[in-house]
C-alpha cells in the first residue's frame, strides 16, 4: 500500500485524480478517500524483481501535479518486506473448507503483523491460531476458503501494517490438462440430493443442495448417467433440475436382433416361456423360403 499525503483532497474530483508508481497505476478506493491523504494498491514491479524502484506522480484533471522534493516521490520494492508464496493446498477447494498458504513471511522490526487473506477480492476466515505470527520466517497460514462461488480465482495475500501484499512464486502454481497455469480454484461442493432414484420417464425434480454454485441457471449442466436433469433455477447454495426420459443402456456389445419371449410348449396345462436369445430362435422364425440349407 502507498499513502500519499497532501492537502484539502476532498475538495476535488477523486473520478479525475490518477496515481502512478512508475507507469503503472496505483489504484485507490475514491470512498476511502480522506482529507489528508489517500491509500492506494501499489502494482508490481515491472521486471517484478524483488529490489527495483520507480518515481511516483500524481495526475489531476490530466495535469501532473507538483510533488515536494522533500517527500521523496520514489518508491523502493525491497525484498525484507515482500513475502512470498510457495505453496497452495489444495490448489482446489470448495467454500468454507480449509485451505493452506505456504510460503516465507519475512519483514523488519515487526513479529506481530495481522494478514487479510482474501480469493477474487471475498474474505478468507484466518484460523484462530494463525491470526498473527510471534516467530517469522518458511511456515505456512491456514485459513477457510469464504463464500466464494465455483471458478473463481486470483487469491491474494495481505499483511497488515502497510506491507502490502504477497507474492506467488512459480513453484506455487498448478497446471490444467490444458496446460493452462492457475493459482487456485474454487469449486462447487455437493451435500444432498432430494431424490436418489426416479422413473425412467423423467420429469422428477431433484433439489442438490451444496455450496459454491453460480446464480445463472445457464452456467450450469447437470445430468444422471449421461441424460441431461434440465436446470430451472440456482442459488449459492441449492440447484433444482428436473430430469429427462433415461435411455436403457447395456455394458458390452449389442445388436439389433429379436427380443422377448416366446411360448411354444403347452403341457399338462401348463405353458413354459424362454427368452428369444440364440441363433436357433432367430432361424425359428423365418420364413422357410429364407432358412439357411441344413443337413438332415
Amino acid at each position: 500500500m502507498l499513502f500519499v499525503d497532501g492537502t484539502n483532497l476532498m475538495t476535488h474530483d477523486p473520478g479525475q485524480i490518477e496515481i502512478y508508481v512508475g507507469d503503472r497505476p496505483c489504484v485507490f478506493d475514491h470512498f476511502l478517500m480522506k482529507e489528508s491523504y489517500i491509500e492506494c494498491t501499489t502494482p508490481p514491479p515491472v521486471d517484478n524483481s524483488p529490489a527495483s524502484k520507480a518515481p511516483i506522480s500524481v495526475i489531476y484533471k490530466g495535469q501532473p501535479v507538483t510533488i515536494s522534493a522533500s517527500a521523496n516521490p520514489t518508491f523502493y520494492y525491497t525484498k525484507d518486506k515482500t513475502a512470498t508464496v510457495y505453496g497452495v493446498c489444495p490448489a482446489q477447494q470448495s467454500p468454507f473448507r480449509p485451505l493452506a498458504f505456504y510460503g516465507s513471511w519475512k519483514t523488519e522490526g515487526d513479529n506481530s503483523l495481522y494478514m487479510e487473506l482474501r480469493a477474487a477480492n471475498r474474505h478468507m476466515e484466518l484460523l484462530p491460531d494463525f491470526s498473527t505470527f510471534q516467530a517469522w520466517g518458511s511456515t505456512f497460514i491456514a485459513t477457510n476458503l469464504g463464500d466464494n462461488v465455483a471458478g473463481e480465482t486470483d487469491p491474494t495475500v495481505r499483511l497488515a501494517a502497510s506491507y502490502g501484499f504477497a507474492r506467488f512464486h512459480w513453484t506455487a502454481k498448478q497446471y490444467t490438462l490444458a496446460g493452462q497455469p492457475y493459482l487456485f480454484k474454487t469449486i462447487a461442493e455437493v451435500n444432498s440430493l432430494t431424490y436418489h432414484s426416479g422413473s425412467r420417464a423423467g420429469g422428477l425434480e431433484v433439489t442438490v443442495t451444496g455450496a459454491g454454485f453460480p446464480g445463472n441457471p445457464s452456467l450450469i449442466t447437470a445430468d444422471i448417467e449421461g441424460n441431461a436433469c434440465i436446470v430451472t433455477s440456482s442459488a449459492y447454495d441449492t440447484i433444482k433440475c428436473v430430469t429427462s426420459a433415461q435411455l436403457l443402456t447395456e455394458s458390452g456389445p449389442t445388436y439389433e436382433g429379436c427380443a422377448g419371449l416366446k411360448h411354444h410348449r403347452w403341457y399338462n396345462k401348463t405353458i413354459s416361456a424362454t427368452l428369444i436369445d440364440s441363433e436357433a430362435d432367430i432361424i425359428d422364425i423365418m420364413p422357410k423360403a429364407s432358412r439357411p440349407l441344413t443337413n438332415s
